[in-house]
């Protein structure tokens, strides 16, 4: 007897896999707001906890799912986030340093 075949595999994965994101759809998925950014803030110098959380926060936003993978399945979508990461670090340090050396700094 045949099994029965409800869904494609193209079907599955469309629906279940790690969804292909191009840089428009990262930029607008990988996109963080100022709640995103506090949680972000509370993983103090976790890199691999943050870049879990943005890609886990995009590929939600996505597809409304959540994904168990590794960084070497998803390296672009890694880089994106990290690039995120290491330029609001860069930022906020530049910040600090203007605001150091102008003595405008919040005690």
């Amino acid at each position: 007897m045949a099994r029965l075949s409800i869904l494609t595999q193209d079907e599955i994965n469309a629906l279940y896999a790690i969804p292909t994101l191009d840089d428009e759809e990262r930029s607008f998925l990988f996109s963080l707001d100022i709640d995103d950014v506090a949680i972000l803030e509370s993983f103090d110098n976790n890199t691999a906890r943050k870049v879990d959380y943005i890609l886990q926060l995009g590929y939600y936003r996505a597809i409304n799912y959540f994904f168990f993978f590794s960084f070497q399945k998803v390296k672009a979508d890694e880089r994106s986030s990290c690039s995120y990461i290491f330029l609001r670090n860069l930022f906020l340090r530049n910040r600090y340093r203007k605001a150091v050396t102008t003595g405008t700094a919040a005690r």
